[in-house]
């Protein structure tokens, strides 16, 4: 069985972009929550949304 996920990241910008955080400590406190999150959910195949540009 394969185990398959979608999520919407919700808005997963750089610092400084029009939709992202004010500062590089938010952006990384989000980032690393995602990945512990994505770490849990042990999927095989993992489809995201929402994830912003990476020029800011």
């Amino acid at each position: 069985m394969v185990a398959v996920g979608t999520w919407n990241l919700e808005n997963l910008y750089l610092p400084g972009a029009e939709f992202g955080p004010d500062d590089k400590q938010t952006y990384h406190a989000k980032v690393e929550g995602v990945a512990k999150a994505i770490g849990d959910l042990d999927l095989d195949v993992l489809a995201v949304q929402e994830v912003g540009d990476r020029r800011p």
